[in-house]
């Protein structure tokens, strides 16, 4: 919610000195453009109601108003103070009242004198969420909770533990701090212990502790992050029947990383229906201690077209590449794998690129690709439910299994592509889709669904 300005009688006041300056023009417009460029000073700033925030936050935050020299400066300088205040969730509401001070001008100036008052409604500082997601066929369900202005200066701590019906479980916690006062430039550390039974898959089970530190800045459609990332990998529990290839994998391994993420998207939440894309470029170079020295990059450009009304098309273009350094052995934990309906529909989860007997062994290059129609339903009115025609295609290779000079021509040469229709569900940020996938050209060993495939809490 804005803000609600309250004037009292401070602008009538104003209007009527203007008038007895003025008394040979009667056109209000003219007054009220007398009022906002009436020069004031700030003699009073007060604001209430927050108990959990540091003073000298608040004093950084509302201090720019006391400099205003107009009323309209004023008012801007207010609405940037609530906004600060909104964006570092430190408030829940904010009521700004200015009027006219009785405190006089020591000075014989002609500027008025007015006072400032913020009324705040505090933000609640625990929060706590449960949450239940189904993705081709496995099922999670999921508890988080959150501890606001921790230190009284808009940092936040929040833990979340997921727990999988056959993937196994998750642990995350996140301190984030901002810094200065700007909530768009902040410092986080994250801390993730997860344990991944991939054992259907790729016939082994995954513990990863992983910490890492980020520095991410958030101007208007862009964000840049700069991050460094500490992982021990422990690949264990394999399966009986594992491949060879999965058996020299076993063992710990160690990732010191640096990476550079660079994030513009145009989607506004005010006009959901305007076209719109997402970019997202990520580099990585592992080589700072451990035994993983990498250099992986990745492209993923998502676009939607509205043609009109309900009418849209989408497309989705992702690319990655993995570069081994000093004649090391990328490890089964940094490759990429594709399969399922977050990535390639209609291939089952890792159901895609190279494999050792029954075991995914993921790709060191990939390139995917997706088209999509999205229709209005008959009876249906919400815009939240859609119908969807679409075709994606996509490949998975090791730099091994190609030619490593012709990457481009390699990745792209008789890909696995999949057609299909199906209804698509928004919920908030998440989309439920449930298609129908029908195979147009694959390799042997792809694991392909046709028929029905469902997936919750993605975003494709």
């Amino acid at each position: 919610m804005s803000p609600r300005v309250f004037l009292k009688s401070f602008t009538n006041s104003l209007i009527r000195i203007n008038k007895s300056k003025n008394n040979e023009n009667s056109n209000m417009s003219r007054h009220q453009n007398e009022v906002k460029e009436t020069q004031v000073k700030i003699q009073s700033l007060e604001v209430t109601g927050l108990k959990n925030t540091r003073k000298g936050v608040l004093n950084k935050i509302v201090q720019p108003v006391i400099g205003a020299t107009t009323l309209t400066e004023a008012f801007i300088k207010t609405q940037q103070a609530v906004n600060i205040l909104k964006q570092l969730d430190l408030v829940k509401d904010v009521e700004v009242e200015i009027g006219k001070s009785d405190i006089s001008i020591a000075d014989s100036s002609d500027k008025v004198p007015i006072s400032v008052k913020f009324t705040c409604e505090e933000s609640r500082r625990a929060l706590v969420r449960t949450g239940a997601e189904v993705s081709s066929g496995d099922f999670n369900c999921n508890v988080s909770g959150k501890l606001k202005n921790v230190f009284g200066g808009g940092e936040y701590f929040e833990i979340e533990n997921i727990a999988y019906k056959e993937n196994g479980n998750s642990v995350q916690t996140n301190f984030s701090t901002p810094i200065g006062i700007n909530p768009r430039f902040r410092f986080t550390l994250s801390g993730v212990q997860n344990w991944s039974n991939n054992r259907i898959y790729s016939g082994y089970k995954e513990i990863l502790r992983d910490f890492s530190a980020n520095i991410s800045k958030s101007e208007f459609f862009h964000k840049n992050t700069f991050a460094y990332n500490l992982s021990w990998r422990n690949i264990c529990d394999l399966s009986e029947n594992a491949s060879p290839s999965i058996r020299n994998e076993a063992g710990h391994s160690l990732k010191s990383s640096i990476s550079y993420i660079y994030e513009r998207d145009t989607w506004n939440a005010m006009d959901p229906k305007k076209s719109y894309y997402k970019l997202r470029l990520f580099s990585e170079f592992a080589g700072l201690g451990g035994d993983a020295s990498y250099i992986k990059n990745q492209v993923d450009l998502k676009s939607e077209l509205n043609i009109y009304k309900q009418w849209s098309l989408m497309g989705v273009l992702r690319i990655g590449t993995l570069f081994p350094l000093n004649n090391s052995t990328i490890h089964i934990s940094d490759r990429f794998f594709l399969g399922g309906p977050a990535s390639i529909r209609g291939v089952q989860f890792r159901g895609m690129g190279p494999f050792d007997r029954k075991d995914s062994l993921g790709g060191d290059f990939y390139g995917l690709a997706s088209l999509s129609l999205l229709t209005p339903l008959p009876f249906i009115k919400t815009d939240k439910i859609n119908g969807q025609i679409w075709l994606n295609a996509g490949n998975l290779k090791m730099w091994e299994k190609m030619d490593i000079f012709k990457p481009s021509l390699s990745i792209f040469d008789k890909p696995t592509a999949i057609s299909g229709f199906g209804i698509t569900y928004m919920i908030s940020n998440f989309k439920v889709e449930l298609n129908y996938c029908l195979p147009i050209s694959a390799r042997t060993s792809d694991k392909l669904r046709k028929g029905f495939q469902i997936g919750v809490g993605i975003v494709f």
